[in-house]
Parts: C-alpha cells; sequence; structure tokens
C-alpha cells in the first residue's frame, strides 16, 4: 500500500479519486516525492563523505610511524650512540649527530625533542644479569664477568654502557642513568647471592669492580687492560668480584 503522504508529494493535497486520471496523478505524486527523497539523502551523504575526507587530509599521524620515519628514528638512535660513545654528551652536537646519520638537525628535534631527551632513550641499557641465586655460589664472580665481557664484546658490543661512562664525568644525567642502573639491577641481582644485611656494601664492591674494568678497558682503553684476553679476565678479576659478591671479605661488623 502506498503511503498518503508520499500519495500526496508531502503536501496537503485533495486525496486522489479512482478514475485513470487520478490515479496517474498519484503515481507522478508518489514519483516526485521519492526522487526528492532521493536526492536529498544523496546530498547528506555526499556532505558527510566531504567532511570525513576534510577531516582526514587534516589528521597527522604520530611522528614516527611509517616506516621511513622508523629508518630516520633508527639513524639518528645509531649515529648519536656512537658519538656519544666517543665524544661524551657534552661534546656531541646536534649538528654532528645529524651530518652522522646524513640528515638535517631538525630531524632530531622533531622526533626526539632534543639532545637530552636523546640521550636518555639510547643511554638506557638493560644489563639482562643473571639470577645468581641460582648460580653455583662457587662461581659466582667469573659468571658475573663473563656475562659483563659477553655484553661489551658479543653481537651487543656498544649499547648504552660507552655512552654513559664517557658521559657521567661531566653530565650529570648521565651519571643519574649509571646510578639507576645500579639500584634497579645491580643491587637486586648481587643481594640474592648472600646474606641481606651485607647486600648493599656488596653491590657497591662488585659495581666498583665492574665500572673499573669497563672504564679501563673500554673508554680510557689502557693498553695493558686492552691486550688482557677474555679468560684471563674472568679468572683474575672474576676471583676477586666473587669474594666480593659472595661477602666473604666483609666482617660480620662490616654489614
Amino acid at each position: 500500500m502506498i503511503h498518503p503522504f508520499l500519495l500526496q508529494g508531502g503536501g496537503e493535497r485533495e486525496p486522489c479519486g479512482s478514475g485513470a486520471n487520478d490515479k496517474n496523478v498519484c503515481l507522478k505524486r508518489y514519483h516526485d516525492c521519492v526522487s526528492l527523497i532521493c536526492q536529498q539523502l544523496l546530498t547528506k551523504i555526499a556532505y558527510c563523505i566531504c567532511q570525513h575526507t576534510l577531516a582526514k587530509r587534516h589528521m597527522t599521524k604520530p611522528k614516527g610511524s611509517t616506516p621511513k620515519a622508523l629508518r630516520t628514528r633508527e639513524a639518528i638512535e645509531i649515529a648519536a650512540r656512537e658519538l656519544f660513545a666517543i665524544n661524551g654528551f657534552d661534546r656531541t652536537t646536534v649538528r654532528d649527530i645529524g651530518a652522522r646519520a646524513g640528515i638535517d638537525p631538525s630531524m632530531i628535534i622533531r622526533y626526539f625533542g632534543s639532545k637530552d631527551a636523546l640521550f636518555a632513550q639510547i643511554a638506557a641499557p638493560d644489563l639482562h644479569l643473571p639470577d645468581l641465586s641460582a648460580t653455583d655460589s662457587g662461581v659466582i664472580g667469573e659468571t658475573l664477568v663473563r656475562h659483563f665481557l659477553d655484553l661489551w664484546e658479543g653481537d651487543g658490543v656498544g649499547g648504552g654502557m660507552p655512552v654513559l661512562l664517557r658521559s657521567a664525568a661531566s653530565n650529570e644525567e648521565a651519571a643519574e642513568q649509571l646510578r639507576k642502573i645500579f639500584l634497579t639491577q645491580v643491587f637486586p641481582a648481587v643481594a640474592r647471592a648472600g646474606p641481606p644485611e651485607t647486600a648493599p656494601r656488596r653491590a657497591g664492591l662488585v659495581a666498583s669492580q665492574l665500572l673499573g674494568l669497563a672504564l679501563t678497558r673500554y673508554v680510557l682503553m689502557v693498553p695493558p687492560v686492552v691486550m688482557m684476553p677474555p679468560e684471563f679476565i674472568i679468572r683474575t678479576v672474576g676471583a676477586t668480584i666473587q669474594r666480593y659478591a659472595s661477602g666473604e671479605c666483609l666482617s660480620p661488623d662490616e654489614a
């Protein structure tokens, strides 16, 4: 059944009669009304499509979300890590990083905001220290030193530690990063290797030995230390760290 509103074309008109001419008039009104409604719907749909298109056109993608942007970020991080490790934080400039990465220096600010923010992102290494509570108590020292050398000289050579070590002496942010690594990674690992009451001193002694080795072998590059074979370092330095980590070198009143 045809709705009366459609038969009347949406307005207040006289009802259609039963004659042939009247039926033709009613059908014409019906088609005209349907055509009008369709035009209005199409106009509305077209308007919505235009608004959606304009909105998408003005939307900005998050920085670093495209493959090209990801490659750019990676190039910046690699260049920055190399230069920070060589020159330290203060002597490395945004312009130097841009030149080494082969990009405009302004891109560094665009992706990272500042040199400080870039440094904080790349100089936050995870040492992946082993669970010393599950390690044979007699080889804790050698286990730590072997892990340390693998971290520096294996496939993951570099990382963020050279950046921190070279920069910590002159940059407070780098020094704070090193302290954070000590508190969140070294201290918990060493604490599980001996009595809890001696944990702070044991962890401090272990950190002093490992950082001293790193400074002389990888940053200052003291020739005799650089020339030492890894197995020699594992055996000799490991013996010292064994005493530190286990706490056997501490008397009860020194806890």
